[in-house]
């Protein structure tokens, strides 16, 4: 059974024994069963679009303590739109929440065209798509992992 550690000493961690070694610990080595772990993953996913800037991981974190899930597999799951990829998150949020809103709004694909008067006017379709997205990305990503666990993980004991 893997304890986990402090937050605080998750960084170290993964600094000393290299990424692969700390997905192997924490993922294919936990005690928690293919599901806990694919629930996990789903719960970081959805909210790593979620729109609430700034508390992705605070509430994947509190969630995944509140329902005995992995809490470092959803806290890694949370970053998935980190980095270059926010503004893929954004654009498909966007897009999503007009196909879903039935909005024909367009959004340019240039900063110059986006502005306050835009975004005030839009971001009930950005919060609609981001949640659809979050949904779409936590089934697809559930069943991902949960197929490979299936294949490859041995049973916990």
């Amino acid at each position: 059974m893997t304890r986990s550690p402090k937050f605080s000493q998750l960084f170290k961690e993964l600094k000393e024994k290299g990424f692969k070694d700390f997905v192997k610990t924490y993922f294919w080595n936990s005690s928690d069963s293919n599901i806990q772990l694919t629930l996990a993953v789903m719960l970081g996913l959805f909210f790593s679009v979620a729109p609430i800037w700034g508390y992705q991981t605070a509430l994947a974190l509190g969630l995944a303590y509140v329902f005995k899930l992995n809490k470092i597999v959803a806290v890694l799951a949370s970053q998935a739109s980190m980095g270059p990829l926010i503004p893929v998150a954004i654009f498909l949020s966007f897009k999503l929440g007009g196909w879903a809103m039935g909005n024909s709004a367009e959004m340019s694909l240039s900063f110059a065209d986006i502005n306050m008067d835009f975004i005030k006017l839009n971001l009930f379709q950005y919060v609609i798509g981001s949640l659809f997205l979050g949904t779409v990305m936590a089934v697809l990503g559930g069943l991902f992992t949960y197929g490979v666990l299936q294949v490859f993980r041995k049973p916990p004991l």
